[in-house]
């Protein structure tokens, strides 16, 4: 077997980094975390982790509510870091606080996806990167209600945010079973009439209950808010 080089053990990967043993990884985590308040945030939550999901829970709300409640531009600097941070709590719902409570991880999810709304006023999102991570995430939302989940909720954030779930909506009806789409179609047949892309997104819904009745309403749909627009 050829033995590795001192070039290739230099190199920082998992295989290198456990060479260094726990302690001295867990100085050089603490060291970094001390001028990184966002690395600091995904130790504890992953700390929190380890003690349950309600412990977990209740990090992931606090950052939650953080980012609900702030105002300030995020900075071309700051973006970067800013979007990879947004990542990794979305990893944290789907991934870890999922396998300990689908349920609260549904529920945060959907928080999670009403943050794009306000983030879109904070954030330039020239390349799309931050809309990339909502997509991931309404796809691990769609996964979740593979599984099952509530109708109601679902509903009632497509009606807060029509326009971001227009896009995302394909990404969570490819997962979730008709059982769920039927219902979260019958409660919006009725409602937001005139609101720009709210035909499209009854359409889809339609399309995956298999509703054609409801299907064939949405070009009707479509040729009375022309009407009401020419007036």
């Amino acid at each position: 077997m050829r033995r590795p080089t001192p070039a290739s053990l230099k190199k920082v990967t998992p295989e290198n980094l456990a060479r260094l043993g726990p302690e001295r990884l867990a100085e050089i985590l603490m060291a970094a975390a001390d001028t990184r308040p966002d690395l600091k945030r995904w130790l504890r939550m992953e700390l929190a982790a380890g003690q349950g999901a309600e412990h977990l829970a209740l990090e992931i709300d606090k950052r939650l509510t953080s980012l609900e409640t702030s105002r300030g531009k995020i900075s071309w600097r700051r973006r970067a870091a800013f979007v990879t941070e947004l990542d990794v709590l979305r990893g944290l719902i789907a991934e870890r606080l999922s396998a300990l409570d689908a349920a609260m991880a549904r529920d945060r999810l959907y928080r999670f996806l009403d943050l794009a709304r306000r983030l879109a006023l904070r954030v330039r999102d020239r390349d799309g990167e931050m809309e990339a991570v909502f997509e991931a995430a309404a796809r691990d939302l769609g996964a979740m209600l593979r599984n099952g989940g509530d109708p109601a909720p679902l509903a009632a954030a497509i009606a807060r945010y029509p326009s971001g779930w227009s896009e995302w909506l394909p990404q969570v009806l490819a997962e979730a079973p008709r059982t769920l789409v039927q219902p979260v179609l019958d409660t919006l047949r009725e409602s937001q009439a005139g609101v720009a892309g709210w035909t499209g997104i009854l359409r889809r819904l339609a399309d995956a209950a298999g509703d054609v009745d409801a299907f064939r309403a949405t070009f009707t749909r479509d040729r009375s808010e022309e009407h009401t627009s020419e007036l």
